[in-house]
């Protein structure tokens, strides 16, 4: 515990992952507050020590500490937890908080095609870089219906929302080469084009 405290990145981890192998429930529970706080703590240590905890022991506690101060770092992490405790967390964050940088970081720890309406209503959102969260979650696990908002998101203002819409279009399992390139041929935006030529090209399909 007093290790913990250490200004030295590499003791405290060593101390955190210590107190972790000697009794996971309790470490756990110690460690919380300092995650927000440890910036200089690598996500990856981080996510190694909790690994080594379990997800059943670190889940629940992870969850309660976001739903009680949403931080982006630790929210990431729930892509670690249970999904059925991680999602739950997710939802209520979604909820109350306005902050984009925390909306992104809850995107990106939706992971099952029964929570796309929450990644729907951010097709639109105003900050660019989450309507890209929400392109991306997208592709992972949108369903044939997602196929519309992708399509719509190609001819956006913004380089990279229209580059992770096309790809992930191009990544889902149901849409081939020839289908991107009937979407192309009738999308009236010249970027969109544009970004479709450019995907179709990276996966090496003429």
């Amino acid at each position: 515990r007093e290790a913990l405290e250490s200004e030295n990145p590499a003791l405290s981890l060593s101390s955190a992952l210590s107190m972790v192998h000697i009794d996971p429930a309790e470490a756990v529970r110690e460690l919380m507050p300092y995650i927000p706080k440890r910036k200089e703590w690598a996500s990856f240590k981080v996510a190694n020590v909790l690994k080594e905890a379990g997800a059943d022991v670190f889940s629940a506690p992870l969850a309660d500490a976001v739903v009680e101060a949403p931080d982006p770092r630790m929210i990431r992490l729930l892509s670690l937890a249970r999904y059925d405790i991680a999602v739950q967390a997710v939802r209520k964050i979604l909820k109350d908080s306005g902050d984009e940088e925390v909306i992104s970081a809850c995107l990106h720890v939706v992971k099952d095609p029964r929570d796309l309406p929450i990644v729907r209503g951010y097709l639109h959102h105003p900050s660019w870089f989450i309507r890209v969260q929400a392109a991306i979650v997208l592709g992972r696990i949108g369903i044939e219906e997602d196929k519309d908002g992708l399509i719509g998101l190609l001819g956006d203002g913004e380089w990279w929302v229209r580059y992770r819409a096309a790809q992930a279009l191009a990544g889902m399992p149901f849409v081939g080469v020839k289908e991107l390139r009937q979407i192309q041929a009738g999308h009236s935006d010249r970027y969109a084009r544009d970004i479709l030529d450019q995907v179709i090209a990276e996966k090496g399909t003429p």
